[in-house]
Order: structure tokens, then C-alpha cells, then sequence
């Protein structure tokens, strides 16, 4: 028996330093990435 689809619950349980989304039924996660702010 294969695995369940990800949901968007796992999406919300991921920590907040971390970006993901679901593809076909799959969660991938990485690093979120710094914030560059520009001054004008």
C-alpha cells in the first residue's frame, strides 16, 4: 500500500523558516529565503 497524498494540513504544519508546496500528491519543502530589502 503506497503512502497518502499530501494535504495542505502538512503544508501548514511545516516550521515557519520553511516554503513548500504539493505537486502530484508530493510535499516539498526547502529553506525559505532571506528577505532582502531595499532602501530608496
Amino acid at each position: 500500500m503506497g503512502k497518502k497524498p499530501a494535504t495542505y494540513a502538512d503544508l501548514e504544519a511545516l516550521p515557519e523558516h520553511v516554503v513548500g508546496e504539493i505537486v502530484a500528491g508530493e510535499l516539498y519543502a526547502s529553506p525559505r529565503p532571506a528577505m532582502r530589502h531595499a532602501l530608496a
